[in-house]
Parts: structure tokens; sequence; C-alpha cells
């Protein structure tokens, strides 16, 4: 039987994050998932994620194959799409990503912490 100080449930984002800090602080991580680990990314998400994300985590942003391009503005549209606007600077910029290797890259990160994976096909 193995024996972790934390476990962490998903492999999102937030979970491989969670187990990623964790494990550096020396913990010993297990991390579950659902889905095999060749899946992880795979989901339905708006693939842009504002700069402050990564600035605020101190996450290194997307490069290679996980940045599909860099936004430097948004486009806000009302409810009933009538009115829309765009906005420019102010810390306006994001990074348009590929959900897929960001996640299969945030998951790498973890694992070269120490983290243990159980996925679908353990």
């Amino acid at each position: 039987m193995e024996l972790y100080d934390v476990v962490v449930v998903g492999a999102g984002t937030g979970g491989c994050l969670a187990a990623k800090t964790a494990a550096e602080k020396g913990l010993r991580v297990c991390l579950l998932e659902s889905k095999p680990s060749e899946n992880v990314g795979l989901k339905a998400c708006g693939d842009a994620v504002g700069k402050h994300h990564f600035d605020n985590i101190g996450l290194k942003y997307p490069t290679g194959s996980e940045l599909c391009w860099e936004l430097e503005g948004v486009k806000v549209v009302s409810p009933d799409f009538e009115t829309s606007f765009r906005i420019y600077g102010l810390g306006a910029k994001a990074f348009m990503v590929d959900r897929r290797e960001f996640g299969r890259g945030l998951l790498k990160e973890a694992l070269n912490a120490g983290v243990e994976l159980m996925d679908a096909l353990k």
C-alpha cells in the first residue's frame, strides 16, 4: 500500500499546479485522473488565458506548440449581441493556447517535480 501526504483529484490546470506545488515543497503527491494521461488537456475550453493569470501564479508563458497566438485586447459583447466594443492596452493581453499541449506541459512539470500519476490506465 502506497502512502501519500497529498492526493489531488483531476489533472486539469488547477490539479497539475496544486500537485506540482505540493511536490516542490517536499510532499509525496498522488495525482488521480480519470482519463488516460495522453488525453490530459483535452477539454472544452475557450483556450484564451489572460497574461495576468500566468503572472499571478508565476507560471511561464506558453511557447512552442502550446501557444497558438498572443492576443492584445478583448472584444466585449452584450448579452443580446446588439452592442460590442474592443478594449486594447490596459494590460488586456492574453495567450491563445493549444489546450491539449498546454495541459500536457503542466502534467509534465508536475511529474518532473515528483508527482505520481494514477490515470485511467493504472
